[in-house]
């Protein structure tokens, strides 16, 4: 069961903002959801070749759940509303596995991963039984390679899409937002390692023009002393400067476009010294 919040009950109208006003509703009654859960999962971890199996499937159904009643006016105005609804639907279903084999000095591994979300919720507008349906996928394929724990290379392709549709004026959004990285470490020897990590991103949506960009990454570390406990770094982040914190996603029938301040191309020098004294004590003679 699901009950309604103290916000959705009766929340505070903040009555500056004159083109949109959220109203709750004290008769909201709670919900009642009939669920169904399968999950598998092995997992294999001896070597020369380990593996990772993961499956999970949901499926829900609720009545009276806490639904919109939107009213859209002449001049622009919006009042919405919560209301009971029944035959609120969704499901889920993930799936991921990461499969290593060993050949000779080489480790390759694949890990595909897979995910899908559909959900359907009753709603109205200007008092008009409208039907909110979203839909989102995502995959990732990432494949790594690894010679000796000396040079280590890994590609990753990510893809997001979602989708929603309202009946109400039959309004469709759609986004979409894909990712290419490249990751490589060279452990050069004891003392030497070599970093670089370069991401495409392309983030579409309906009705607008596409943003692409490209963060390109690299370090390098050299540690020195008897011990190797002293360390000094060399980092260049947002090589080409086009680092955006740009996403895109749909929600009923309006897409939102997240912006997140994100550092652009800067140069990094540290020095560090490990001690490596934790948890020892003197020994008296």
């Amino acid at each position: 069961m699901r009950y309604a919040s103290v916000t959705q009950l009766a929340p505070l109208i903040d009555s500056s903002y004159v083109l949109f006003q959220q109203y709750g509703n004290a008769r909201l009654n709670e919900g009642r959801t009939q669920e169904l859960s399968l999950s598998f999962s092995s997992n294999k971890l001896q070597s020369p070749n380990p593996s990772n199996y993961n499956f999970y499937i949901n499926i829900n159904r609720t009545n009276n759940a806490i639904g919109d009643s939107s009213i859209y006016t002449d001049d622009g105005k919006v009042r919405r509303y919560l209301v009971n609804v029944n035959n609120v639907r969704s499901g889920t279903f993930t799936a991921n596995m990461r499969k290593g084999v060993k050949l000779g000095k080489v480790m390759y591994t694949i890990e595909p991963s897979a995910s899908v979300n559909l959900n359907s919720t009753p709603a109205f507008v200007n008092n008009v039984n409208s039907e909110l349906k979203s839909q989102s996928y995502a995959g990732t394929l990432s494949i790594g390679y690894e010679l000796q724990s000396k040079f280590i290379l890994r590609v990753t392709e990510s893809l997001t899409a979602s989708k929603s549709q309202q009946n109400f004026r039959n309004t469709n959004s759609e986004a979409l937002n894909n990712s290419l990285r490249l990751l490589a470490t060279w452990y050069i020897n004891k003392s030497f390692t070599l970093y670089s990590d370069v991401d495409r991103n392309t983030n579409t949506n309906s009705g607008t023009q596409g943003v692409r960009f490209t963060n390109w990454s690299m370090s390098a570390n050299y540690r020195f002393l008897k011990g190797k406990n002293a360390e000094i770094r060399l980092a260049a982040y947002d090589i080409l400067h086009q680092n955006k914190g740009i996403t895109n996603t749909t929600a009923q029938n309006f897409i939102t476009t997240n912006t997140t301040n994100v550092m652009q191309q800067f140069f990094m020098c540290t020095i560090a010294y490990y001690p490596r004294m934790f948890g020892k004590h003197p020994t008296g003679k």
